[in-house]
C-alpha cells in the first residue's frame, strides 16, 4: 500500500468524499458518484516524505509546513431510468470504458467508486515517483474529470466530459469530449453516422463561418490573421454535439491556434446544418418545430 510504504508505520489520517446522488435532466435520471480528495505530502527536516490524506474543502490551503500536495476531483454519471433498459446499459458501459480512470480497472462492471479510487491512486503514484526523483521544494498536482448530462435534443442523449490537469507546467491543460447516443438504443453516434455524401466540404465552410461569428471577427479579417491555424479547422478535429440552437463544435486549446486563443466553439444553426445531414440524422437530431401560434 502506498501510504504504508511512505509513512513507515507512523500511521495516516484518511478522509475523502465518495458518495452517490441522483439528478434528473430532460426526463432521464442519473446516478452521480463523486470523489474529492487532497493528499498532503509533509517533509520534516532530515526525514523522508510523509503522506497525510485530508478531506478536500474550501479551507484546504497550503500551510507553512506543507511542501507538496495532490488534489483530485472526479464526477461520474450512470443513467438509472427514463431510457429503454438496453439503451441504459449500453450508455453506462460506454461511459465506464471511456472514463479515463477505467484504464486502471479492467473490469468495467466494478463499482464506480472503485474505478475512481483506482484512478486517484494511479495519479498520486505518478506524483510520488516524480518527487522522489526530482525532490522539488514545492509542487502541486491537480486533476479534475467531470461528466455532465446535457439537455436531450431530438432523439439523442449527450454526456459531456470535461478534463483539467495541472502537473507543474507553465499552465494547466483542459479538454472536452462529447458522448452523443441514440436515445432508443444507447449506440454512440459518430460524425460519419450523420453526414450525407460529399457533405464534409460544406460542413467545414459552415464551421469556419460559425467560429468567425462566435469570435465576432470583422469581415476583412481572415482566420489566419486572427491567429487561428485555418488548415486545422475541420469537423473531424472537433468534438460535436446537438444543441438547442444547432450543431455545436468544440476545439480544445492548441487544436486550431496557440494557447492564448483558448478553446474555440462554433454553432451551426439547424437550418444550415440540416443541409449536410442524412434524412435519418435530420429526424434524429433536429428538434421539432414549435407549434404555430
Amino acid at each position: 500500500m502506498i501510504a504504508g510504504a511512505l509513512l513507515g508505520g507512523a500511521g495516516c489520517h484518511r478522509q475523502s468524499t465518495s458518495s452517490p446522488d441522483t439528478i434528473e435532466v430532460g426526463g432521464i435520471r442519473w446516478r452521480v458518484t463523486t470523489l474529492k480528495e487532497v493528499r498532503r505530502y509533509l517533509r520534516a527536516p532530515g526525514t523522508t516524505v510523509k503522506l497525510v490524506w485530508q478531506l478536500m474543502t474550501s479551507t484546504n490551503h497550503a500551510g507553512p509546513d506543507l511542501t507538496h500536495w495532490v488534489r483530485v476531483e472526479y464526477r461520474f454519471l450512470e443513467p438509472t431510468s427514463g431510457l429503454p433498459e438496453n439503451a441504459r446499459r449500453n450508455i453506462a458501459a460506454t461511459l465506464r470504458r471511456a472514463f479515463p480512470g477505467s484504464l486502471s480497472v479492467p473490469d468495467t462492471n466494478a463499482p464506480v467508486a472503485r474505478l475512481l479510487a483506482a484512478r486517484r491512486d494511479h495519479f498520486c503514484a505518478e506524483y510520488e515517483d516524480f518527487i522522489r526523483e526530482f525532490d522539488p521544494s514545492a509542487l502541486t498536482y491537480q486533476e479534475q474529470w467531470r461528466l455532465t448530462a446535457l439537455p436531450p435534443v431530438g432523439r439523442t442523449v449527450t454526456v459531456q466530459l470535461d478534463c483539467w490537469d495541472d502537473t507543474g507546467g507553465a499552465h494547466g491543460n483542459s479538454s472536452r469530449e462529447y458522448f452523443v447516443f441514440e436515445r432508443d438504443t444507447g449506440r454512440r453516434l459518430s460524425l460519419d453516422d450523420l453526414l450525407s455524401a460529399r457533405a464534409r466540404p460544406r460542413l467545414t465552410a459552415l464551421l469556419k463561418t460559425a467560429l468567425r461569428r462566435a469570435r465576432k471577427l470583422p469581415a476583412e479579417q481572415s482566420l489566419e490573421q486572427a491567429g487561428f491555424w485555418e488548415k486545422d479547422i475541420r469537423p473531424r478535429a472537433a468534438q460535436w454535439t446537438p444543441a438547442p440552437g444547432g450543431l455545436r463544435f468544440h476545439f480544445d486549446a492548441y487544436a486550431i491556434g496557440p494557447y492564448a486563443l483558448g478553446p474555440g466553439d462554433g454553432v451551426i444553426p439547424w437550418p444550415e446544418a440540416a443541409s449536410c445531414l442524412t434524412p435519418h440524422a435530420r429526424r434524429l437530431l433536429t428538434p421539432p418545430a414549435p407549434p404555430a401560434p
